[in-house]
């Protein structure tokens, strides 16, 4: 009896093992993508257009087909294909030598076993062509989905802080 006991709770201990481990290799998987995410955007000085060639390829695969993006100035408000995005991200570079974007305090909350909400915080900082530094701390809410054993972006929100 004390056997079937053990074994019981070693079998149920075992497979809260096993579940965390699957779970935590999926949050995993979604704070890769934000780091996918910044590699991509971010330009190094005198990268090739090569290079940025590939960059916004890559940039495609981690979008869905119909991605919101929501934010507090109304023109960039709406929902972009990932091509979209990707020539975007593009003309934007143009206008920079250098970009880094890094994410921070990623929070990744899967909801359902092909949904996920991850709040994180976005610090952009580029120099631009014109010798003009800028630099921006944002909040931001992300939604991912899972599709092919891969999570994608689905919405970004900027949060609206309070100003001084």
């Amino acid at each position: 009896m004390v056997k079937k006991i053990a074994g019981i709770i070693f079998a149920v201990v075992f497979a809260l093992f096993i579940m965390q481990r699957c779970f935590l290799d999926e949050k995993q998987k979604i704070i890769n993508q934000f780091s996918r995410l910044s590699s991509y955007v971010s330009k190094e000085p005198g990268e090739s257009t090569v290079q940025m060639a590939l960059k916004a390829n890559s940039l495609i695969e981690l979008f869905s087909d119909e991605c919101e993006l929501e934010v507090p100035h109304e023109f960039l408000t709406g929902i972009y294909s990932p091509q979209e995005i990707a020539a975007n991200v593009s003309r934007g570079r143009m206008m920079f030598k250098n970009i880094s974007l890094k994410f921070y305090d990623i929070s990744v909350d899967i909801k359902e076993s092909e949904k996920a909400f991850a709040p994180a915080t976005v610090h952009f900082r580029g120099n631009m062509t014109n010798g003009k530094t800028v630099e921006e701390i944002r909040e931001i809410k992300a939604e991912l989905l899972k599709k092919d054993k891969s999570w994608i972006f689905k919405k970004f929100e900027v949060v609206e802080t309070l100003k001084k």
